[in-house]
C-alpha cells in the first residue's frame, strides 16, 4: 500500500486558511447579533449551502447520532459534542465527560435500529456501511446515513477533517435558548497543529528518513503496512514490515532490511523484547536502540494524540542536539520499564 503525501502540510495549511476566510469576523458576528436580537439566521454566520459526502446542509447539523466511536471522539475533540444525541455503547468518552443525555444506541456492526428510528435524529453519521435491510428501514423513515471513509493514511485524515470542518463552518445552535450563536471552531486549530506538526518534522527529518519496526506483542505481532497506524507514521519513518499483512511479517525479510529503531507497545515489558531469542536477531534490539511507543493513540484520529505519537517517534528517530544519542535515551527508557 502506497501513500501520496507529497503536499499534505501545504495542502492542509491552504485548507485553514480558506475556511478562515469563509468564516466571519467576531466583529461581524456581533453586530448582526445585536442588529437581530439574538435571532440571526446561519446564513448570515456561515458559508452555507455546503454538500459533504453528498448530503446537503443548509445549516449546522443538529441531532445527530453517531455509530463511530472514532467520529464520536473528534466530535468532543472538535467542540461539537452538542449536536450528538446518540452513540453506541462501546465508545470511550474523554474523561470527565457527562454523557448521561445521550442516548446509547448498540454498537457499530449491530445497532438498535428500533431505539433509533424512535429517537428521530437528523443524521447518522459512521464510517462502516450498515447491512442493507437497516440501511433500508432507516432510510425509509427518511434519516440520512453519513459514511465518512476510513483514515489509511495523511490524506485521509485531511479529508475527514475537512469534512468535518465543512459540516459545522461556524455556527450553532445552543438548546437552552434556541438561539443562533457562533460555534467555537476548535477543529480549525486542530487543522493548524497538525499542519504545523507535520512542516516541523519534516524539516527534522530533512530527506533522511530512517526505518522503524513496531512490536505488538513479544510473540511477534508486528504493526504491517496495511493498517492505518502505519499510514498515519508513513511521512515520518518508513515501516520495515511494510510488505507483511495482519500483524505478521517474516523474520527473513525483516533480517535482509533490518529497522533502525524498534518500538515496541508499553504493555510489554522491555525485557520480553531484550531477552528474546526471536527479537535479539535485530541488531537495532542488540543494540538498544527500542523504545516503548503508545500508538493507540493514533486511532482515535484526535489532533492531539496524533502530535503526541508523531512528536515521540521523531524525538527517538532524529534526536536534536542536546547531548544525548538515541540509543542512550532509549536505553534509559528500556531501563525504566525494566525497573517497574
Amino acid at each position: 500500500m502506497k501513500f501520496s503525501l507529497k503536499g499534505f502540510g501545504r495542502r492542509l495549511s491552504a485548507l485553514v486558511l480558506v475556511v478562515s476566510l469563509l468564516l466571519p469576523t467576531t466583529g461581524c458576528m456581533q453586530q448582526e447579533q445585536e442588529k437581530s436580537d439574538g435571532s440571526v439566521p446561519y446564513e448570515v454566520l456561515v458559508p452555507y449551502p455546503v454538500t459533504v459526502l453528498g448530503e446537503r446542509f443548509e445549516q449546522a447539523p443538529e441531532r445527530i447520532i453517531s455509530l463511530s466511536p472514532v467520529l464520536t471522539r473528534l466530535f468532543y475533540d472538535f467542540g461539537l459534542e452538542d449536536a450528538l444525541i446518540g452513540i453506541t455503547d462501546n465508545t470511550v468518552l474523554p474523561d470527565g465527560t457527562d454523557s448521561a443525555d445521550l442516548l446509547r444506541v448498540g454498537t457499530s456492526t449491530s445497532p438498535d435500529i428500533d431505539m433509533i428510528l424512535e429517537a428521530n435524529p437528523n443524521f447518522i453519521i459512521s464510517m462502516f456501511e450498515l447491512p442493507e435491510f437497516e440501511t433500508k428501514k432507516i432510510e425509509s423513515a427518511g434519516i440520512p446515513i453519513l459514511v465518512f471513509p476510513q483514515v489509511w493514511d495523511l490524506s485521509g485524515l485531511e479529508t475527514l477533517y475537512r469534512n468535518l470542518g465543512l459540516m459545522f463552518s461556524g455556527a450553532g445552535s445552543n438548546r437552552k435558548t434556541e438561539r443562533h450563536v457562533p460555534r467555537d471552531p476548535k477543529y480549525l486549530e486542530a487543522y493548524e497543529a497538525v499542519a504545523a506538526d507535520y512542516r516541523e518534522i519534516t524539516q527534522q527529518i530533512n530527506g533522511q528518513k530512517k526505518s522503524y519496526l513496531y512490536i505488538d506483542s513479544p510473540e511477534g505481532l508486528v504493526l504491517t503496512g496495511d493498517t492505518p497506524e502505519s499510514g498515519l507514521l508513513s511521512f515520518i519513518m518508513d515501516n520495515a514490515a511494510e510488505t507483511g499483512e495482519l500483524y505478521t511479517m517474516d523474520m527473513e525479510k525483516l533480517l535482509a532490511s533490518p529497522p533502525d529503531f524498534v518500538f515496541y507497545n508499553p504493555e510489554i515489558e522491555a525485557s520480553a523484547i531484550t531477552e528474546s531469542e526471536l527479537w535479539q536477531q535485530i541488531p537495532a534490539v542488540q543494540e538498544g536502540r527500542i523504545a516503548p511507543l503508545e500508538i493507540r493513540r493514533l486511532t482515535w484520529l484526535e489532533s492531539d494524540g496524533i502530535r503526541a505519537v508523531w512528536q515521540e517517534a521523531a524525538a527517538y528517530l532524529y534526536p536534536a542536539d542536546s547531548g544525548e544519542s538515541v540509543e542512550e535515551s532509549a536505553e534509559s527508557e528500556a531501563g525504566e520499564d525494566s525497573a517497574a
